[in-house]
């Protein structure tokens, strides 16, 4: 990432999400849009047991240096949390207390030019989330007929 700012983040909602939640020690959350983890932070400062789902491995990077404090009680998932039964089912965990689903793009994705999600810039139009995936927006653009874009 060369010298990007280590960016600030501040979730959103965080009162509300952590009434409705109601987390506490011994119960098991997922957060299936980690992000950069500030909702998961708060979660496991209450001594949770979290699985954290991200496909966006900037983010995971990021998120991982910010909750290093509880890596005993965290399990990070580079994966879609659309795949989350798939992969919850590789744990011995028969049911989880709580699930938060914070969708939708971050402006620290936004704000990095190299990421293509913003249209501020001359930079090439990537948008992937996950950088494993081999087509970028651009290549869709570009190489899809009017047919398939629609």
């Amino acid at each position: 990432m060369g010298n990007v700012m280590e960016p600030c983040h501040i979730p959103v909602l965080l009162d509300e999400v952590l009434e409705w939640l109601q987390p506490e020690g011994d119960k098991v959350y997922v957060d299936g849009n980690l992000g950069l983890g500030g909702h998961s932070e708060a979660l496991l400062q209450q001594g949770v047991r979290l699985l954290a789902f991200d496909w966006d491995q900037e983010a995971l990077a990021l998120a991982a240096k910010r909750l290093a404090p509880w890596q005993q009680q965290l399990t990070l998932l580079h994966h879609n949390f659309a795949e989350m039964a798939e992969v919850l089912g590789q744990f011995a965990i028969p049911a989880v207390d709580g699930i938060l689903l914070d969708l939708g793009l971050s402006s620290y994705q936004l704000d990095l030019s190299h990421r293509g999600f913003s249209f501020q810039g001359s930079q090439p139009l990537d948008m992937r989330m996950d950088g494993r995936q081999p087509l970028s927006a651009a290549d869709i653009v570009n190489q899809s007929s009017a047919e398939e874009l629609a």
